[in-house]
Parts: C-alpha cells; sequence; structure tokens
C-alpha cells in the first residue's frame, strides 16, 4: 500500500548511522527514472508508522519530493522490529561495518540476546559477530581508522583506512598504546593485513619498549620487520636491544670501507677476465655489445675520477 511520507517516523532503533551521499545520491536518480523496486517497510506506530527498514529509499524519496511512497505494513514488536530491519541489510550485503557491529551490540544489550543467537537468528558467521563486536571495544580514533562495508568487499583499502581483519592480527599485542600504534601504522602505510601480521609479530618478538617503538616508527621493510630475524638478533644479543646504535670510531669505519673496496676491486678482476674470455668465444650477442659497451664505459670514467682524486 502506499503511505504518505509525512506519516512515517525514523525508526528509534536506526542501525545505519549515517548515509553514504555518493550512494544515495544513485539510488535518488534510480528512483527518479524507473520508480521504486522493492517497497519500504513499516510498522504501525501511535496512529502513524514506524521505519523497519527502507531507511534510504525513504530518505531518497523525500529528496524526489515525493507524497508518498509503497510500503509493506506489519505488527512487529520492537525485537521483531529491529531483527527484521537487521536481516534485511545484511542480506542486501549494504551495511556500514560499524554500523552492523553497532547492531549485534544493541541484540545484545537491548534485548539479552547471545553471541551465538545474533549468529543463528541472522545466519551470520559466528566469527564475523565476535570480530565486528570487538570493534565497539577499541578506542574511537581506532573505530574512525574502520573503512566501510563496500570499501572491504572491493579488497582495496583506500588511504588512511583498516578492516576488521587488521585488528585481528593485532590482538597480540597487550600494551593499548604499542596495539594503536601498529594500527594507525598499517593505515597511514596502507599495510595489507599480512604485512601488518609481520609487523605484529615483530614487536611481540622485540626485548625494549623502545625496539617495540622502532619498529612501529620504521617504515615497513620486510628485512627490518622480519619476526624471525628479529628473534635471532634479540637471543643473540643476549637480550640487549639490536637496534641501539653503537657508532664505531671513524677510523674504523674508514678501514672497513677500503677493505671492502679492495676485495671488490679483486672480485672485479676476475669477472672482468671471464667477461673477456666470453667475447673471445662469441658468446655474447650482437645486441648485448654496444649495452655492455657503455655500462663498461660509465665505469671507467667513474673509476677515472677516483684515481684523479686519490693522485692529486
Amino acid at each position: 500500500m502506499k503511505i504518505p511520507l509525512d506519516q512515517i517516523k525514523p525508526s528509534p532503533f536506526q542501525v545505519r548511522g549515517r548515509l553514504n551521499g555518493e550512494l544515495l545520491g544513485d539510488l535518488k536518480a534510480s528512483m527518479k527514472e524507473i520508480g521504486l523496486i522493492v517497497p519500504i517497510k513499516v510498522r504501525p506506530k501511535n496512529e502513524a508508522y514506524e521505519l523497519v527498514y527502507g531507511h534510504r529509499r525513504f530518505e531518497a524519496a523525500k529528496l524526489l519530493k515525493w507524497k508518498e511512497i509503497e510500503a509493506t505494513v506489519e505488527e512487529l514488536n520492537d525485537e521483531q522490529a529491529v531483527k527484521q530491519g537487521l536481516s534485511e541489510n545484511i542480506s542486501r550485503n549494504d551495511l556500514e561495518i560499524i554500523d552492523e557491529a553497532r547492531a549485534y551490540q544493541l541484540m545484545l544489550d537491548e534485548f539479552g540476546w547471545s553471541k551465538i543467537r545474533i549468529s543463528r537468528e541472522l545466519g551470520v558467521p559466528e566469527r564475523r559477530v565476535f570480530k565486528l563486536l570487538a570493534i565497539l571495544a577499541e578506542p574511537e580514533e581506532i573505530q574512525r581508522l574502520i573503512a566501510s562495508g563496500d570499501e572491504v568487499r572491493k579488497g582495496g583499502m583506500p588511504e588512511g583506512k583498516i578492516s576488521p581483519q587488521h585488528l585481528s592480527v593485532v590482538a597480540g599485542i597487550e600494551d593499548p598504546l604499542l596495539k594503536v600504534g601498529t594500527l594507525k601504522k598499517a593505515a597511514k602505510e596502507g599495510l595489507t593485513v599480512e604485512k601488518t601480521r609481520r609487523v605484529t609479530q615483530s614487536i611481540k618478538a622485540a626485548n625494549t619498549d623502545k625496539l617495540k617503538q622502532g619498529l612501529i616508527d620504521a617504515p615497513y621493510d620486510e628485512f627490518v620487520h622480519d619476526p624471525e630475524r628479529v628473534k635471532q638478533v634479540v637471543k643473540k644479543r643476549g637480550g640487549i636491544d639490536p637496534f641501539t646504535k653503537r657508532e664505531p670510531p671513524k677510523q674504523k669505519i674508514w678501514d672497513e670501507a677500503v677493505a671492502r673496496f679492495l676485495r671488490f676491486i679483486k672480485q672485479m678482476r676476475w669477472w672482468v677476465e671471464d667477461f673477456d674470455n666470453a667475447v673471445d668465444a662469441g658468446q655474447l650477442s650482437p645486441e648485448a655489445k654496444p649495452f655492455v659497451a657503455t655500462r663498461l664505459k660509465t665505469l671507467r670514467n667513474d673509476i677515472n675520477r677516483v684515481l684523479e682524486k686519490l693522485e692529486e
């Protein structure tokens, strides 16, 4: 049946916290062109009607300045209304992650449902229910980093966002500040879940607060954030922070640099000899000859420049 828009009131149990402006605009354009395909649902309430589901369609209709809208009417108590509204939004797969989490919390607090019942009644995997509810235990700044459901479903995290899976992999970090720091690092650097897991394991393997924080501050690197390497270095150093800087004397630095360079020259002479033999044997393709010649000329010029400085 068609119901005047001014007789429909929003639900006090509305699970949708905010409306995506872009999606609402698309819906408005669609409804303007082809009309309303799926009716909204309402329940009688105080000589008027209260929305059960179809919040975005209702808002789009108001933007289009419709006077009335097609709706299904059903007598429902609060618990039934919330269940149906949540079920419908979950089935449409367009509910924001944080809104879905708050809806589950509402079922727990307002109606005494258990997490297992939420999973069973709404057809949602238990793991998802537990994972999403865990988001609400995080600080507000972390909740704001959680990407929308649409972004997560597309598989790519937008800049400055993380997914619920990121929260799961940092669960092993006991220090709240380090945990928040790791999540903010993941969002800032656009780390995948797997890279965030490596950072987390590295932090857990570290032996000092300074090193743990250093691993958060350092830009992600496969070598730096290799948890097995961190474990081995910590063990080898006997519990001493392996990343504490200990500057060796300048003379030692230069002696080591000279030794490395002399070893390189020796190795280079062997390589040149092997390459020369390969050229004589005709093992080098015609295309490779000018390419190698150019590189060798560049190297020769660099060596000549160093020689001039050494002979001054």
